[in-house]
């Protein structure tokens, strides 16, 4: 397994697999997605040279914290501990930032019921849960960190 920043050259794959994974991802902005690629925002899991994953983070100043968005990992390849190491070159490079952070703490948002819950519970990470007011759909925080 081999973990390494994006590429443009990664666009079509990384589509590919985020399609196959829409029970855990929102439909990509396509335009934005080829940026953030390109521009190596993206962390990409690879074996026998096959995408088999890919995650990012954005600093969100407004929120104060630090928000990990799009960690996917291929349906194949759940629970064999490919999300574990993604998640830790995630919260690598991001302990290299010039921020306070314990003024920004690193977390994730998904909607509950959802495929990719069971990891961050399962990783033992903090849950709190709100309800969206128009959709009334409930959305989990999960608080990543020691």
């Amino acid at each position: 397994m081999n973990i390494r920043k994006s590429t443009d050259l990664d666009f079509n794959n990384v589509l590919s697999l985020w399609y196959q994974n829409m029970d855990t991802l929102f439909r990509p902005f396509q335009q934005e997605l080829h940026t953030h690629l390109a521009e190596g925002k993206y962390f990409i899991v690879e074996e026998d040279n096959e995408i088999i994953g890919f995650a990012s983070y954005k600093q969100m100043p407004r929120k104060k914290c630090i928000r990990i968005i799009h960690f996917c990992i291929a349906a194949a390849h759940r629970s064999k501990g490919c999300g574990r190491i993604l998640l830790k070159a995630l919260l690598d490079d991001i302990s290299q930032l010039d921020i306070n952070h314990d003024e920004f703490p690193v977390q994730a948002e998904c909607i509950l019921g959802l495929p990719n819950n069971e990891f961050w519970l399962k990783e033992g990470h903090e849950v709190s849960r709100r309800v969206l007011e128009k959709s009334g759909k409930t959305i989990l925080t999960v608080q990543i960190g020691e």
